[in-house]
């Protein structure tokens, strides 16, 4: 007789505690929107629910690490949903709870999926609070989001210069060799290539948040490298309208009044992924629908109208972003290196006519 195989790793199962945690926030979940936010403030809810997901840091606790992450994800998702609530006195209380350094372990740590994207749209939210602004350097809230953004790049094999007669065939499969990363890490090893795209757009709503309105936040995410790490992004998931969106913001809120980030934005690529993932796709051709394809065009329609409206948010997103890139004469000649690409997109936004008014105005402003 062979020896036994070694046991199976336990996992993290829920206990009767931890279902009844799980249930009590999946409940608050869903009352947000049906209660009045005041009496979420009056019974303490902010606080009850960052001492819960503080619980799971504790060092004199002996759970197994499995164990504490059940709870995580239902816990940082009513957390959220509370904070996105238009009540500014919700935000406020989780914020003297200590929600703001909560969601940056999160976020650091990665223990659990769902609770990292719902950090980051915590962070969303309470960095729109004026008083918020100076805490977000502070605890380390834009440094984290950073981080996680450089993160979710997927390293590239390098480039390397050979004659032509020695050129490889391209079809041929290179092997994955890793690559310096924005900011000039070295260490990709514990990258998170597995970041979806919903995390990665809220992370960066989160740091367009927080650099609206603080010029100080702006400096520190200059510092981070953060149009590098935009540029990355922006090559490898341009394609999600979420992204597109994101980013886009974020670089027209960095370029605001500032011409060294604009000039660090046009000495990139991101103009060019930019209007590339804004332009207008062609409108298919429209004929007669056969009856028994009636219903199956009317669902398609309600989906390409969700559709449309994020992209017509990211084509005016973008729009503002090249106004404010033209900031100075310089910055207005780096920007006529890729004019033809960006008139034509302009003009195409003009044209279309099912574009809003607010498109318009902010293509007259280019």
């Amino acid at each position: 007789m062979g020896d036994k195989p070694p046991p199976m790793p336990q996992t993290g199962k829920p206990d009767d505690i931890d279902s009844t945690f799980c249930a009590f926030a999946l409940g608050l979940a869903c009352a947000v929107s049906s209660c009045p936010s005041r009496k979420f403030v009056n019974r303490s809810v902010p606080l009850i629910l960052t001492s819960i997901l503080g619980s799971n840091y504790r060092e004199d606790d002996q759970q197994e690490d499995g164990d504490r992450d059940v709870i995580l994800g239902p816990m940082a998702l009513a957390l959220s949903q509370l904070c996105l609530t238009q009540d500014d006195s919700v935000r406020e209380a989780a914020t003297e709870a200590g929600a703001l350094p909560l969601c940056v372990r999160l976020v650091d740590e990665g223990r659990d999926a769902t609770a990292v994207r719902m950090a980051c749209k915590t962070l969303a939210a309470l960095a729109v609070l004026p008083q918020n602004k100076c805490l977000l350097s502070s605890k380390g809230v834009m440094k984290a989001l950073a981080k996680l953004l450089e993160q979710s790049v997927a390293p590239v094999a390098p480039k390397k210069e050979v004659d032509g007669a020695d050129a490889p065939d391209v079809s041929l499969h290179q092997p994955d060799v890793p690559s310096p990363q924005p900011n000039g890490s070295k260490d990709i090893s514990a990258a998170r290539l597995d970041v979806p795209h919903e995390t990665v757009a809220y992370a960066l709503f989160a740091l367009c948040n927080s650099a609206e309105g603080s010029d100080a936040n702006r400096a520190v995410l200059l510092r981070t490298g953060i149009v590098d790490i935009i540029e990355s992004i922006l090559e490898q998931r341009a394609s999600c309208q979420d992204v597109a969106l994101g980013a886009s913001r974020l670089l027209c809120n960095l370029a605001y009044w500032s011409e060294r980030a604009s000039r660090e934005c046009l000495n990139s690529r991101c103009v060019h992924y930019l209007v590339e993932a804004a332009a207008p796709a062609p409108s298919p051709a429209r004929g007669n629908t056969p009856q028994n394809e009636e219903n199956e065009a009317a669902g398609h329609a309600a989906s390409s109208a969700v559709k449309d409206d994020v992209a017509v948010r990211v084509r005016s997103a973008v729009l503002n972003t090249l106004a404010n890139l033209s900031n100075s004469t310089a910055n207005r000649a780096l920007l006529n290196d890729t004019l033809p690409a960006v008139r034509s997109f302009i003009l195409t936004v003009l044209h279309d006519s099912e574009d809003r008014v607010e498109l318009t105005s902010a293509a007259d402003a280019c």
